[in-house]
């Protein structure tokens, strides 16, 4: 009797890609694949037509543009660093407030 030889996909499925058989990840994992591949694109033809027809191939232009696209990102993450610190100081403050006065009623 020949032996029966496992498929590929099989192999597969046992070993690194076995989350794919969940097919709400595959979705996932495909969205996100065009969702970048289209971000790609974008970037690469925004700094295309800024090197190429705005600016006449001046390549600072390109740098502020991409600094313009990365500043807003950086803003919003300045932001919640902001509010996260404020918060944490303030349940701080809340919380050997608590303590302080556990501590001088005993």
């Amino acid at each position: 009797m020949a032996a029966i030889r496992p498929r590929a996909c099989d192999a597969l499925a046992k070993g690194t890609f076995r989350s794919l058989k969940v097919f709400n990840y595959r979705v996932w994992v495909i969205g996100s694949l065009v969702s970048n591949v289209g971000t790609w694109m974008q970037r690469t033809a925004q700094d295309w037509l800024v090197r190429t027809e705005l600016t006449y191939h001046r390549a600072s232009a390109v740098g502020i543009v991409t600094q313009a696209v990365s500043a807003s990102g950086s803003m919003a993450a300045l932001v919640a660093l902001v509010y996260i610190i404020g918060r944490r100081q303030t349940r701080t403050r809340w919380n050997r407030g608590i303590v302080d006065l556990t501590f001088s009623t005993s």
